[in-house]
């Protein structure tokens, strides 16, 4: 992943990947960026230059080993907060997270297309 510097879609969601995510990724990227890492095994942090990402349209990251600590202030700043999810305990500024108890929350899917998330009953967040 570090090599992918112009990468501008990254859906792997639940395919047991583990470590942390390059702090590089997307650093060339001029189109919007779409992130789906959810369902995995990643700890750390996210990357800081997420920070600093005006094309960030899409973070998702629930279901993973974050550190509590995993998401910035500027990240939640950065990023549409309809598009944007994490677990609880790793994001204390995400308005939708996932938390054990609400799981139903990170029951959706993303529309590539329109940068959507659509419950998986077909209800839009």
């Amino acid at each position: 992943l570090e090599s992918m510097k112009n990468l501008t879609v990254l859906l792997i969601r639940s395919n047991s990947f583990s470590g942390a995510l390059p702090d590089g990724i997307f650093s060339e990227s001029s189109g919007n960026i779409v992130v789906d890492v959810g369902v995995n095994k990643f700890t750390g942090e996210l990357p800081s230059s997420f920070a600093n990402m005006s094309n960030l349209v899409s973070l998702i990251g629930p279901k993973n080993s974050f550190a509590g600590s995993a998401t910035t202030e500027a990240v939640c700043d950065n990023t549409d907060p309809t598009n944007f999810i994490m677990d609880c305990d790793a994001c204390e500024c995400c308005e939708i997270c996932c938390d054990g108890e609400n799981d139903a929350v990170c029951g959706f899917q993303l529309d590539v297309r329109t940068h959507k998330i659509y419950m998986v009953r077909g209800f839009l967040l």
